[in-house]
């Protein structure tokens, strides 16, 4: 999950259990808070309890894990009207409720992310196993672009080459997401293994 959400260009914090999890909060502030309810020392419930007793600002800022969906856990889910994920959930289940989260909170920017994304329509050329395609970037920072194309969806965890045909410039780039746009064209996340040179003039932009 780490891997998923910094790959989304989130900046992410980590702690080991809920007792590691809560210092962390207390010595940090959090725009969103992922929690497992089985957790070794301090469960979700007490770690999510003790937090609001002390800094009641992370209320509304938890999303919960859990593999075990007891009725116990789910009516503590919708008593308190929490955001949670079942396990195994797809990596767009995440991405898409760590958004929702994150927008719905009041005074807290939509957009989050540890990089700045600006606006980018580039064409790219994509090479895996199969055929090259052709491709186009919508967005990109530094360590990440969003790409629209036509095919069948890449699989999220495969690698690709990237071909950015006007600049001339080939990276090596790890699907993160993929999702369907309609039945001809699929989007996709990448994080790519160098920094893209993103010139200057779309630098200037403002961001997304």
């Amino acid at each position: 999950m780490y891997e998923i959400l910094t790959g989304a260009s989130f900046l992410v914090d980590l702690a080991e259990d809920g007792k590691k999890a809560f210092q962390k909060i207390r010595n940090n502030s959090y725009n969103l808070i992922i929690s497992d309810i089985n957790m070794y020392g301090m469960d979700g419930k007490n770690l999510y309890y003790k937090t609001i007793k002390d800094f009641p600002k992370f209320k509304n800022r938890f999303l919960f894990l859990t593999g075990r969906p007891t009725d116990e856990i789910i009516s503590f889910f919708k008593e308190n009207s929490f955001d949670y994920l079942i396990k195994p959930f797809r990596i767009l289940e995440l991405l898409n409720k760590v958004t929702s989260v994150l927008n719905r909170e009041e005074g807290v920017p939509a957009n989050t992310r540890c990089e700045e994304r600006f606006p980018w329509s580039v064409d790219c050329e994509i090479i895996d196993n199969q055929k090259p395609l052709i491709a186009k970037i919508e967005d990109a920072s530094k360590n990440g672009a969003r790409i629209r194309y036509s095919g069948d969806p890449f699989i999220p965890g495969s690698t690709i080459k990237i071909n950015i045909i006007n600049l001339n410039t080939q990276v090596s780039a790890k699907i993160i997401w993929s999702k369907p746009i309609d039945t001809k064209e699929n989007q996709a996340g990448l994080r790519v293994a160098q920094p893209l040179q993103i010139p200057l003039h779309i630098t200037q932009k403002k961001p997304v």
